[in-house]
């Protein structure tokens, strides 16, 4: 599966890279106004992108259907860490993609070899399971320009200042499951 995914990544680099679609593509992607008026027909190249999209969509299923169950829980959870895959590798391109992927697969596969004994348990169980939220976290908080691109400037009215005792009690709030036993709640 590994060997797919490297090559369809590889493919696909190569295609953005270097052909007249994969300018085309990119033009679109960036302004589709202005790839319109330099004479690219938007739509063809938009259902081209739908069209590739749907069959990596599906070869991903056919790919996973052995390990994840089909059901209505677990595939937003993967959907939600392919989004957090594309936001962390902030779209640079397929190679960095896949070598995102894999550190997040990585880590969560380390993470559930660690059992520590007391309260770091629950945590270490939730970071764990929760590994594509912590990513999407890093990228926007950490990552220079995250989140700025295309991004409306803010009214200066529309800025309320933060209490500062606000993020304690966030902390607080988010912290407070996991001093609690099934029975507490």
């Amino acid at each position: 599966q590994l060997a797919v995914v490297v090559v369809l990544a590889a493919g696909v680099g190569a295609v953005i890279r270097r052909t007249r679609f994969g300018r085309e593509l990119r033009a679109v992607v960036d302004d589709r106004r202005l790839a319109v008026l330099a004479g690219v027909d938007a739509d063809r190249v938009a259902a081209a992108g739908w069209a590739f999209g749907s069959f990596t969509a599906g070869l991903t299923g056919v790919l996973l259907a052995p390990y994840v169950r089909l059901d209505p829980y677990g595939l937003p959870l993967l959907v939600m860490e392919v989004v957090a895959v594309a936001v962390a590798a902030r779209m640079r391109g397929p190679a960095v993609a896949v070598v995102v992927a894999l550190g997040i697969g990585v880590a969560q596969s380390q993470l559930t070899r660690l059992h520590p004994s007391g309260w770091g348990e629950p945590l270490l169980q939730a970071v764990g399971a929760n590994l594509f939220v912590v990513a999407l976290l890093v990228a926007a908080l950490v990552l220079p320009g995250v989140g700025t691109r295309d991004a409306l400037p803010r009214p200066a009215a529309a800025r309320v200042p933060a209490h500062p005792g606000a993020w304690i009690v966030a902390g607080v709030l988010f912290l407070l499951p996991l001093g609690l036993a099934g029975r507490d709640l």
